[in-house]
């Protein structure tokens, strides 16, 4: 029976029976050796954040390129074809009323009378290094709003942020919205563009001045998750889009009057530039008493009517006539007689009444208090939910003026590359400089493979005439235009163009059709991504889903016969009509609903969905489905379940749509309401028979088209992976067949190693022995468990990833010498008859993950704080990354669960001054990130600090080079020890001159006894013993090695050493942190320069560092020395140990 002791807490046993033993000549060696089997269990998720996302669906996300169903003019019945068009998304302020407000002020401080107190970090006013915001002054209590529709993605505390939300809005665009006192919101809810998101606070990290409460809002937008600037976003000089299929009105587009406050300026048909014909085509060089503005036509479509009102005075109507180059967003240009009228005018805070729209499109005004939409009404917006992974298969920016692939651009007829004006900055584009006359066309045209359906991200500049039209065709299919009238004047971010697999060509092409073009169109970049789809099922977003596993949504209505199928319902009467009902749930239409049902024979159903106003109604038999006075559709509906979607456009008229070989078709039935005072309510009910309802869904939208478009939005979530996993079954012992087996462990070396090889007589511990006929030896031993079938493959315990625990020892006494894993090559030798493998130990796992994403050390987030961002203790960094890797989770055994996961010391240093330190550390205790704000610690010899550091870790980054990275030039050792804890230690016999021994030796090694040989080598050709160290701001500390000097006879030999993670601030040298630098290099040195091998009889608790005393007389050696190398080799006649020694002193510490 073996005795196995834990070397963290040696028993006297332990202690006197292995030194006994060894000095006994090493007689009874003992080694023992564990391995775990691991079972496979298929179906498990296993959740894999890697290197790929999830694209979960929002609303307004990319272009279909399905061919869209005809809206209906409701008014004389008739079908109306209309394109899609791009417009400026839905957008709120997301400050609407305040007291810190200056009411509608716009200037370089305020924008629709928000004050900035804070920019974005490429401005030069922003007072941080990182700020990936705005700050926008508020008061505690102020309601905070979304700026655009989307979805919310995260609604909690989130340290510098304090409380904050994060909304998604598609197409890999988001905002952030931080410091609030209050969140309303939570996370996966669909919220509209000024929806309330919470009240405005000072929570997070704030800086209060001059008797303030520092309460504000810090608000981001992102783009692809990469900061943008939101200012001009705000401002409306750039723009994010969405498809639009407005319903063009009759006449002149009129409608309830829009009123806004816009910023307005004014300008000289003789102004630089200017050529005195307008965009509309006036000639205003000859003053008639023009009343004419310039407009950007997104906002206010060219050919408007405007009424002015300036300082509360009516100015009368104008015309939007014109577009200019920084008109953009709400601001517009006033077109003045003279230059002195101008500069009088200056810059202005007006209101503009728009009282008809150019582009002919019905406009609804906004709340009180709001700025207004100014976007067409009755659009038609659709959507699917696909969760994708996503892949980038090209991308060209031609900022960076590229030479084009004749293979990819196939035509560029008239179009070239050029710069355009973004705010202060020059952008290159590829696009068009106006048409040579009427109907002539330019284009581009790009091909592209695409393996899998994905899409095309682009985004554009325009300054277009009123007549141009922008094209965007994908395979001579007319996808959407952009038209001058009512085209951005700047920098728009359209929706993706959706993209089926296969080879396609997409063509972007300006015309005129009136004259000789003067407009401009570029392009800024081209993205194309694939993505792989987990389902192909196509839905909409619902407000409401019941997957009918339970009527619990539901009410009983009549004689109702309800029965629970587990996944579906059984509805049927015992008399009369019967169903079940939803009251109260619509208030208005449009109204979308999707129902699946499976009708028995003989059966009359019918589906009603009315507002209490208004009603539709939808019945259903065996083999048919009708409406009242909508025409009928045949379908067999008992042979299995069937799809259907009602689509309720108002509260007139009605669409019927069924899915067909999973593809959405109109099926003509095109119901009218009837009045239907009753209270609000969805039946689906029965007169005579039954049905089986599976799914109902619904949403408060008009989903009316043949296939639904895809919108897949850029959301960042948890990929699952269907790949199983592994559990412990069994554990194996092996103490008789083991021949030799070794551990080797050195400074130097990440992980230690260990190789073992067995007596494979019996073929048991092959890697393909099982029993056949083939083999009649097989059948001469006992049926071996460690083979054994897996997923159809033969499998066997020794093979790679198989866990593996090392003891030895003498007699009975054995203690842990190693803890991994099998890794590497299997050897098997048929002629010795042996199987060797090689093992490597937990440090591995470490060696092995790889980041997924950009680790960030403080992460992103924290910038939003005022004081800024914190740096890390480099000791906590060590901690995320060692968690990250798995250093926590792969304990199997009560033994192992008895050591803990890791042990990492504080990384400090000493030094003569003194100063406040505030840094981001996990607490021992409890384990969260806290911030630290700490007086340093007065110690002997000065004052503790700690070592901390900004980072940021790449994708593909390995955690062992990170680790690596931390801890260079710093006095402080990462490894896994014998149990498998990872370990960060402080080499603390660095902090004692020339390494003197405190309190002598560990190990005494004596020629005659224990010591069997010794040899050493020394070479100082390669030695510095001066080093100067500086660090961020370069200033010099010089160190020098008095041992190191002697050793080279007073040759000063020179090194560099600059280290900007030394922060030098307020001119500090950080001479204290540089002494522990230059003496971890120093001990670098000379490890490395001087050398003693010995081989010693076996003693399995030697450590890395030890100290160990050794007397060799025939070298006439009597010194101290450390470990650096340790390997412990074991066979059936003893244990030795090869060390590898440096010199901890140059003297004996006693003479």
């Amino acid at each position: 029976m073996a005795y196995v002791s834990n070397l963290n807490y040696p028993s006297d046993r332990l202690m006197h029976g292995i030194m006994e033993r060894i000095n006994a000549l090493g007689s009874s060696p003992k080694v023992i050796i564990e391995l775990d089997k691991l079972s496979y269990v298929p179906g498990i998720r296993r959740k894999y954040d890697a290197a790929q996302y999830v694209y979960d669906s929002v609303v307004h996300e990319q272009l279909s390129i399905d061919k869209a169903e005809k809206l209906t003019d409701y008014v004389g019945g008739g079908l109306v074809d209309i394109p899609t068009e791009l417009r400026n998304s839905s957008m709120s302020m997301p400050i609407l009323s305040s007291s810190t407000m200056s009411g509608h002020k716009n200037d370089d401080l305020h924008i629709n009378g928000m004050r900035i107190t804070d920019w974005f970090e490429t401005d030069p006013r922003c007072s941080r290094k990182k700020h990936k915001g705005i700050d926008l002054d508020l008061a505690i209590g102020d309601p905070v709003y979304a700026v655009w529709d989307g979805t919310v993605t995260y609604a909690q505390n989130n340290g510098g942020y304090g409380k904050v939300v994060y909304v998604n809005h598609g197409n890999g665009w988001s905002t952030r919205y931080a410091h609030l006192s209050k969140i309303s919101v939570n996370k996966g809810e669909k919220i509209s563009a000024g929806s309330a998101l919470g009240l405005g606070g000072n929570s997070g990290h704030i800086i209060t001045s001059g008797g303030g409460d520092g309460s504000h809002l810090h608000f981001e937008v992102r783009k692809d998750d990469v900061p943008q600037n939101p200012e001009p976003f705000l401002r409306g000089k750039k723009t994010v889009q969405t498809p639009s299929k407005g319903k063009v009105t009759t006449g002149s587009g009129t409608a309830e009057h829009v009123q806004f406050h816009v910023e307005a300026t004014a300008y000289i048909a003789a102004c630089p530039g200017c050529i005195g014909i307008t965009r509309g085509g006036t000639d205003v060089r000859v003053w008639k008493n023009w009343k004419i503005i310039a407009v950007d036509p997104s906002v206010i479509p060219l050919k408007s009517t405007v009424e002015l009102i300036v300082d509360g005075v009516s100015w009368g109507d104008y015309l939007a006539d014109d577009t200019g180059g920084d008109i953009k967003g709400d601001r517009v240009d006033i077109l003045m007689e003279t230059n002195a009228k101008a500069l009088k005018f200056g810059r202005r805070d007006i209101v503009v009444r728009v009282k008809t729209w150019g582009d002919g499109k019905a406009r609804g005004s906004g709340e009180t208090g709001t700025p207004v939409s100014t976007q067409p009404m009755q659009e038609l917006v659709t959507y699917q939910v696909n969760k994708t992974t996503t892949q980038q298969t090209y991308f060209k920016d031609f900022n960076t003026k590229p030479v084009l692939d004749p293979k990819k651009y196939t035509s560029l007829n008239g179009s070239t590359q050029f710069y355009v004006k973004d705010g202060s900055n020059q952008v290159n584009v590829l696009g068009f400089k106006g048409t040579a006359g009427a109907g002539v066309k330019k284009n581009i045209t790009f091909e592209h493979d695409w393996f899998k359906n994905g899409n095309l991200g682009w985004a554009y500049y325009t300054d277009l005439d009123m007549d141009d039209v922008i094209t965007v065709k994908v395979d001579d299919y007319v996808l959407a235009t952009i038209k001058g009238v009512s085209a951005k004047n700047g920098i728009a971010y359209p929706p993706s163009i959706p993209i089926p697999k296969g080879h396609h060509k997409i063509e972007f092409s300006l015309a005129n059709s009136s004259k000789a073009s003067t407009g401009i169109f570029g392009i800024l970049y081209l993205k194309a991504n694939e993505f792989d789809v987990e389902t192909v099922e196509q839905k909409q977003v619902w407000s409401f889903e019941d997957e009918m596993n339970s009527v619990n949504n539901w009410t009983p209505y009549g004689t109702v016969i309800q029965k629970d199928k587990g996944d579906v319902q059984f509805i049927s009467t015992n008399g009369g009509e019967a169903g079940i009902e939803r009251l109260g749930k619509i208030k208005k239409f449009p109204f979308t609903m999707y129902f699946k049902i499976k009708v028995a024979a003989n059966t009359k159903a019918k589906v009603v969905v009315g507002n209490g106003n208004k009603a539709f109604l939808l019945h259903i038999t065996d083999d048919d489905v009708y409406s009242q006075g909508g025409g009928s559709y045949r379908n067999d509906n008992k042979l299995d379940f069937v799809e259907y979607t009602m689509v309720c456009h108002d509260d007139t008229d009605m669409d019927l749509y069924i899915k067909k070989k999973d593809v959405w078709m109109n099926t003509g039935i095109r119901g009218v309401a009837f009045d239907y005072t009753y209270t609000s309510r969805i039946l689906f009910a029965v007169t005579t028979g039954s049905f089986e309802l599976d799914s109902v869904k619904y949403a408060f939208n008009d989903y009316a088209i043949e296939q639904f478009a895809t919108h897949i939005a850029n959301s960042y979530k948890d990929k699952w992976y269907e790949v199983g996993d592994f559990v412990f079954e069994e554990m194996f012992t092996l103490d008789t067949d083991i021949m030799s087996w070794e551990i080797n462990t050195h400074l130097d070396m990440a992980s230690t190693t260990a190789k073992v090889t067995l007596n494979n007589a019996k073929g048991i511990y092959s890697p393909t022995w099982e029993r056949k006929p083939e083999f009649p030896d097989s059948y001469q031993v006992l049926e071996s468990p460690l083979t054994y079938y897996e997923e159809g493959e033969l499998r066997h315990v020794i093979s790679e990833g198989t866990p593996v625990r090392i003891y030895a020892g003498y007699g009975e006494e054995v203690v842990r010498v190693f803890t991994g894993l099998i890794k590497g090559e299997i050897e098997e030798d048929s002629e010795n008859r042996t199987v060797s493998f090689s093992c490597v130990d937990r440090f591995d796992m470490i060696e092995e993950f790889v980041f997924y994403k950009p680790m960030s050390y403080p992460p992103e987030e924290a910038y939003a704080g005022d004081n800024g961002a914190f740096a890390w203790i480099k000791s906590s960094v060590i901690e995320d990354i060692v968690v990250a890797s798995g250093m926590s989770e792969w304990k199997i055994h009560a033994e192992d669960f008895m050591n803990p996961d890791y042990i990492i010391e504080d990384t400090v240093y000493i030094d003569v001054n003194k100063g406040q330190n505030t840094f981001m550390k996990f607490n021992n205790e409890t384990g969260e990130l806290e911030t630290v704000s700490q007086e340093s610690i007065m110690t002997v010899g000065g004052w503790q600090n700690p070592f901390v550091t900004s980072v940021t870790f790449p994708v593909g980054t390995r955690a062992s080079d990170a680790l690596q990275s931390l801890m260079q030039d710093i006095p402080y050792r990462a490894y896994c020890d014998r149990y498998g804890t990872f370990r960060l230690m402080k080499m603390d016999f660095l902090d004692y001159p020339d390494w003197a021994v405190q309190s002598g030796s560990k190990w005494e090694f004596m020629d005659g006894e224990n010591l069997l040989s010794m040899s050493s080598s020394t070479d100082y050709s390669g030695v510095r013993n001066h080093l100067m160290i500086s660090g961020s701001t370069g200033m010099i500390e010089h160190f020098f090695d008095k041992s190191l000097i002697v050793a080279t006879k007073g040759n000063i030999r020179t090194a560099g050493v600059q280290q900007n993670w030394l922060d030098e601030k307020d001119e500090a040298s950080m001479r204290g942190a540089k002494e522990l630098v230059a003496s971890k290099i120093f001990f670098d040195i000379k490890r490395q320069a001087r050398t003693k091998n010995v081989i010693v009889k076996g003693n399995p608790l030697i450590e890395i560092l030890d100290a160990v005393y050794v007397y060799d007389s025939k070298t006439y050696t009597a010194n101290y020395f450390l470990v650096k190398g340790n390997r412990m080799v074991g066979n059936e006649h003893g244990i030795v140990n090869y060390l590898e020694l440096t010199w901890e002193t140059l003297t004996n510490p006693s003479s």
